[in-house]
């Protein structure tokens, strides 16, 4: 992760942002998980992966920094 490495994520930001992404992992896997991903599901998991893009995005450019 490149905001960890740039310091313009903090510590308590990276571990919220790793928590949102293994949501998405698990959204993910429960779609795929009857061998067969609906348009429903597609969906689902593209919103909750835009969601946690968007999550990121404003994380790193938000005022708070690594100190």
């Amino acid at each position: 992760m490149s905001g960890i490495q740039n310091g313009s994520l903090t510590n308590r930001e990276v571990s919220k942002l790793k928590r949102g992404r293994a949501s998405v992992d698990r959204k993910e896997a429960s779609a795929g998980a009857n061998g067969d991903v609906s348009k429903a599901e597609q969906r689902g998991v593209q919103h909750a992966e835009n969601h946690q893009s968007g999550r990121i995005y404003r994380q790193k450019h938000d005022a708070q920094v690594r100190g």
